[in-house]
């Protein structure tokens, strides 16, 4: 059986889990796949939110394609900004990295411009923003399971397994062993 719900807490018996629902019901089960998410921090600096999925993105892979041949500015700290400049080049040469500014959204549909100095009269123009952003956990679950992580992110092996046998963790919070980063 699949049960889908808000878990505000589990529980790790010796064979299987407690699962409870926030209905104060009880859930128990052999395993559990822990999906619960993580929330980008922006930039407190002006028009970021306003941007952000609209022209301003985080991830290369699923909006960098929309940029091919285009203006592509990589805003964030300098080592994650180099990374995210590399995997962008096989989509565009025209990358330009910065590493602070406010934004500014002009009048055409598909151009920002990003002013590195206030009242700047001479803005970088783009028509895309890659940003690295620094994440926050949107649970608790992995501290009250006392799961094994690296920084901020949840160790599993090959098969997505965490440190607690049969308790598997997918998305954007995870570390593999065996290929690297997966999330952030």
């Amino acid at each position: 059986m699949i049960w889908l719900g808000c878990v505000p807490g589990i529980i790790s018996l010796e064979k299987g889990f407690c699962n409870y629902d926030d209905k104060d019901g009880k859930v128990t089960a052999k395993r559990v796949i822990l999906a619960t998410g993580i929330n980008d921090v922006l930039p407190n600096k002006p028009g970021f939110a306003d941007a952000f999925g609209r022209g301003v993105f985080w991830c290369p892979w699923c909006d960098g394609h929309n940029y091919k041949n285009r203006k592509i500015l990589v805003y964030g700290k300098l080592a994650s900004a180099i990374g995210s400049s590399l995997n962008l080049r096989k989509l565009t040469t025209d990358i330009t990295i910065v590493t602070g500014g406010a934004l500014t959204k002009e009048d055409k549909d598909d151009e920002y411009k990003i002013h590195l100095n206030a009242g700047s009269s001479n803005p970088l123009v783009t028509n895309g923003m890659l940003i690295s952003l620094p994440t926050a956990q949107t649970s608790s679950l992995h501290k009250q399971l006392r799961l094994e992580m690296d920084g901020k992110s949840v160790k599993v092996n090959s098969n997505m397994e965490s440190s607690v046998g049969g308790l598997y963790v997918v998305g954007r919070w995870i570390r593999a062993q065996t290929s690297g980063y997966l999330g952030t």
